[in-house]
């Protein structure tokens, strides 16, 4: 029923290539970093013709997983990083969805409940809240990315990966709009605290350090001198700005 509205489009994707990749190549997260990568040229390339129709960027993917020890059970655990979800950019008229995620795959998935999370797994859950500031300034603002601090509480020794993109390029605005807040990994552990790579492997946690993740906000769109001063007070009433 919906065919027509792809008639006007013509897909390019030479076989081969990481958007038509052949076996075996890995295609597991298709819809997520390449999907990101994608949306965000068209959305580039449509602000100009369009500007109505295009969002600034969203918050990119941010992931991790930690794997242990339950020393309640003794039994292995593994877990999945679904907490901080990003902001998503402006657009004409509207400022962006705070804590909404990504625009592909993942994109408003839900998070994770923490009373759940704290009980079936060796995790307390010591901040999951707004990360003020973090959204792209414009005429309409960039939603609010997320921080959230989790204390490992296992048996031993967990490992930890990374997974992810946004640490070093940040979620562009558009038509004069800032670029929002860029993510942010860490541990703080009784050695300080070491800032994480978007993608590392076989991290060290031990039973007590912090995991920290600082998601970023969404691109802003607009001039921020036209955003109207009281859009801008209730932002600072409201503590999405700092």
């Amino acid at each position: 029923k919906n065919e027509g509205s792809n008639r006007p489009v013509r897909i390019i994707a030479p076989k081969g290539t990481i958007v038509n990749a052949n076996p075996p190549a890995p295609v597991c997260l298709s819809t997520n970093h390449c999907a990101e990568e994608i949306i965000e040229a068209i959305f580039r390339a449509m602000s100009g013709p369009i500007p109505y129709a295009v969002n600034a960027a969203f918050s990119r993917r941010l992931r991790y997983a930690i794997t242990g020890i339950d020393s309640r059970t003794n039994d292995r655990f593994i877990w999945h990083f679904f907490m901080a979800r990003g902001g998503a950019g402006a657009c004409q008229g509207f400022d962006g969805w705070s804590n909404i995620g990504e625009n592909q795959a993942a994109g408003g998935i839900r998070a994770p409940s923490v009373e759940i999370t704290e009980e079936r797994f060796p995790l307390f859950v010591k901040r999951h809240e707004m990360r003020p500031g973090s959204g792209g300034d414009g005429q309409w603002r960039g939603g609010l990315g997320a921080v959230c601090e989790i204390v490992y509480e296992g048996s031993g020794p967990a490992m930890l990966n990374t997974a992810g993109d946004g640490i070093h390029n940040p979620p562009f605005g558009l038509l004069g709009g800032s670029a929002a807040l860029p993510h942010r990994y860490s541990i703080v552990s009784s050695e300080g605290e070491r800032v994480l790579k978007s993608k590392e492997t076989n991290i060290v946690v031990h039973p007590g350090d912090r995991i920290i993740c600082l998601s970023s906000g969404g691109g802003g769109f607009g001039d921020p001198a036209k955003r109207p001063q009281a859009s801008r007070d209730w932002d600072k009433k409201n503590g999405y700005v700092v």
